[in-house]
């Protein structure tokens, strides 16, 4: 699994530049030929193909065909983070690659959407998108050079990118009128930061209604009218999510992952794994190490 905003860079990548200001990182980077391996990182991940065309094969996350593009110039691939998957290519692809904390990125969905929709974006080949184009460039120009208000900028122009994003490939960005049964943005931004917070306690509904001066049943209702998810599967998500982050330690044990991130069990963690990653932790493991 890559981290574009570590400073120990993947040796195997001929780096160009690469400048990170907060949750923005900016590299251009010529990839070596991949005979077909997993990839994925742990940020939202837009890459741009700067060179020649070339054919990319792969397999979507959770899907057993394997497909092939042809990436021309301008060309890009966007993908959520943890979201590793196969890929293949023959030549030396020349890429831009804009890539933002996940973080940052859920909280601009939530910002402009009432609820955490980044998850739901599927991954993308080969898309052609103007916007997106010039949002990757002005990041470029601005990320390559140190002025004053840089990251400012930076982090704005990523979050109007975030928002096209969303806005382009989730299948529904409307956002929920808590009239009509959602949460305020004020509630769903109480509870969305106490999931986060309480992520390896016993998170309940009680506890979490209580916050938002709603019932259980109805904030229920209303939680998942603001999320599109039941509060369950978002909080095992969410716990998911936090493995995932955790098994970059190597020498964190299995059971403690598990533990950590509020599951009851090893298994009980594996199970879910299995189920949102399609791999096991160990596997899942073993690619990002």
């Amino acid at each position: 699994m890559l981290d574009f905003a570590s400073p120990k860079r993947e040796p195997t990548i001929r780096w160009n530049y690469a400048a990170t200001r907060n949750a923005v990182t900016v590299a251009r980077c010529i990839l070596p030929p991949n005979p077909g391996v997993l990839l994925g990182a742990s940020q939202l991940v837009l890459a741009v193909h700067m060179g020649e065309p070339f054919v990319m094969e792969y397999r979507l996350p959770g899907e057993d065909r394997l497909q092939s593009h042809l990436i021309e110039p301008g060309m890009m691939n966007v993908n959520p983070g943890n979201r590793p998957f196969f890929q293949a290519w023959e030549n030396s692809p020349d890429i831009l690659v804009i890539a933002l904390d996940s973080r940052f990125a859920e909280r601009v969905a939530v910002a402009a959407f009432e609820r955490d929709c980044i998850n739901d974006m599927p991954s993308i080949i080969g898309a052609k998108d103007n916007a997106a184009l010039c949002f990757a460039r002005l990041l470029d120009t601005e990320m390559a050079f140190e002025r004053r208000g840089g990251t400012v900028i930076s982090e704005a122009i990523s979050a109007a990118l975030t928002v096209h994003l969303v806005r382009r490939f989730c299948p529904e960005t409307r956002p929920p009128l808590h009239g009509s049964g959602g949460l305020t943005p004020r509630q769903l931004r109480h509870v969305l930061d106490r999931i986060e917070d309480e992520i390896d306690g016993n998170l309940t509904t009680r506890a979490l209604a209580f916050g938002t001066g709603l019932s259980g049943g109805h904030f229920m209702r209303a939680f998942k009218t603001s999320t599109g998810k039941t509060l369950h599967a978002y909080v095992i998500e969410q716990r998911i999510r936090r493995a995932q982050m955790l098994l970059a330690d190597p020498d964190m044990p299995l059971a403690q992952i598990a533990y950590a991130t509020g599951f009851s069990s090893q298994s009980h963690m594996n199970r879910h794994f299995g189920r949102l990653v399609g791999m096991t932790p160990g596997q899942f493991r073993r690619v990002i190490l």
